[in-house]
Parts: structure tokens; sequence; C-alpha cells
């Protein structure tokens, strides 16, 4: 019963008191069996949370795109109001431009899963790549022609 009473007053522990007296009147093989039973769902509890906080700490994962996405739209009011002009359309790709307050974005988009490269003709923008899909581009110089992976798409300040 020690083993009862420590997880009694647990914050994940769902027992009340009325089920805890209730409980100590059954036989002791009754009892080990609703607690194996909680302290499975605890440990699968846990597994769910520990799995939770890698999919947060994993760089590339949709989370963190997502808040990159949002902090972007926060900063950059071109995205939100700026005006639309398309650039181009073909196959997979889709690019467009985003202009408000002599700023402009260029959105880059490969809805395919193979990979594209623009050549400089489709691509005579040159720019700071501001966001990835993938992350990991943030920082780079877009001029001439472009590569972009799979399903990738590019959020780019333009000069």
């Amino acid at each position: 019963m020690t083993l009862f009473k420590n997880l009694r007053g647990s914050r994940r522990c769902k027992e009340t008191p009325e089920r805890a007296t209730e409980l100590q009147d059954k036989p002791l093989s009754l009892n080990v069996a609703i607690w194996r039973d909680h302290f499975a769902l605890e440990i699968l509890n846990d597994f769910v949370n520990v799995r939770c906080f890698k999919v947060i700490d994993t760089f590339r994962s949709a989370l963190n795109l997502y808040r990159a996405l949002i902090e972007l739209r926060k900063t950059t009011p071109d995205l939100v109001v700026g005006s639309y002009a398309p650039v181009a359309t073909a196959g997979d790709l889709l690019a467009y431009k985003r202009e408000y307050a002599g700023n402009a974005l260029l959105i880059v988009l490969n809805l395919g899963a193979d990979p594209i490269s623009i050549g400089p003709d489709t691509m005579a923008f040159p720019g700071e790549i501001l966001l990835s899909t993938y992350l990991d581009r943030s920082g780079e110089t877009a001029s001439g022609g472009l590569d972009l992976r799979g399903n990738e798409g590019l959020i780019i300040r333009l000069r």
C-alpha cells in the first residue's frame, strides 16, 4: 500500500480519495492489476511527451517551419498587404512577387517532388533568401539561376 500512497499525491494520478478507499477494500491482486495498467499508461504518456519534445527540437520540423513563417509574416508587411504580380508558372514551378512601400519579395515554389533549375532568364531578380521550407538556406544570395529541391519553397527579399 505504500506504493499506492506515494502515487496518490502525484499530479498525474487521476484517482480520487473515494476511489483510493474503494481500492483498499479490494484484494491485493486486483490492486496490482489496476496499478500495472496505470503504470503502462504513465509510460505511454511519458513516451508521447518525449516524442513531442523531439519533434520540437528537430530543426527541420513542420512546427519550426510554421514558427518561422509566422515570425516572417509579423516582421514583413510585404507578405500581408503587398501587391501580387505573377512572375512564372511552368509545370510544377510557381513564382510571384509581392511589393509594398518600395520593398519587394519573390516567392518561388516547386510544387513537384523533382528538383527544378530556374535559368537566369526566368530568375533575373537578385536578392537574399529569407526562408526556405527546408529551413537551411536563409541568408544565401540568389542571383542568376536558382535551384530548388523537390517540394521546396523560397521567400527572397529582392534588391
